[in-house]
């Protein structure tokens, strides 16, 4: 299905293009949705203009997916050998990807949901990581005391 906005292809069965975002359904009117083209240069205040208000409520608004910390930070830990909390990190991946099969799937309270749990996870095992590895360094330096090393 093509897209009558960007010309952008669809998979059949798609009410919302991938691309843009607009309206695939042929009742565009009911929809909400214009093909309107603002003029920011003709708008008196443009520090008061939104770009969101021209668009409808059945599109949603940016979900993010948090993979790319998670897998950052998935990285981080493998390099300073913090494997411990590798096993969180793994959950926040998870949660990730479901983001982005809830929103091809257009359901996207359930997206939201898993973006939520996504960056939740990223923060617990960064956590973990940071505690685990804070009495790993203290236990260090303290054999190092008490063995007069320092």
């Amino acid at each position: 299905m093509k897209c009558p906005y960007c010309k952008g292809k669809n998979p059949k069965g798609r009410t919302i293009c991938i691309s843009c975002g607009g309206p695939l359904d042929l009742d565009i009117k009911a929809s909400g949705y214009t093909d309107e083209v603002v003029d920011t240069d003709d708008v008196s205040d443009k520090a008061s203009y939104d770009v969101s208000d021209h668009i409808p409520d059945n599109v949603p608004k940016y979900v993010p997916s948090y993979l790319i910390p998670a897998l950052l930070l998935a990285i981080c830990y493998i390099i300073l050998c913090g494997l411990y909390a590798l096993p969180f990190l793994i959950v926040a991946i998870v949660y990730g990807f479901k983001v982005g099969f809830y929103l091809q799937k257009e359901q996207y309270e359930d997206a939201k949901r898993a973006s939520k749990l996504a960056m939740i996870w990223c923060w617990i095992s960064f956590g973990v990581w940071i505690i685990i590895g804070g009495i790993f360094l203290f236990i260090a330096v303290a054999m190092q005391i008490y063995n007069g090393a320092l």
